[in-house]
């Protein structure tokens, strides 16, 4: 976390291989609310959803094969 004019700035590296945006701030925000609803603190559902997010745009489409294995 970074500190820029009293906000908190959650950074991440950089993701070399960004295929398609689509579903990406879905993906951030339900994985955000996943995790508060789970008893996370913000920052660590922040962190997680980001990760989810960085997956996401990695593939085309809406959905990360590795993840979604149909009907689970």
């Amino acid at each position: 976390w970074d500190e820029v004019d009293g906000l908190r700035i959650l950074n991440c590296d950089p993701v070399a291989n960004i295929v398609d945006s689509t579903a990406a701030g879905d993906s951030f925000g339900g994985a955000f609310v996943a995790h508060l609803v789970q008893g996370a603190t913000i920052e660590d559902a922040a962190k997680a959803a980001m990760l989810v997010a960085r997956e996401v745009i990695q593939y085309r489409g809406a959905l990360v094969p590795e993840i979604f294995k149909g009907g689970e």
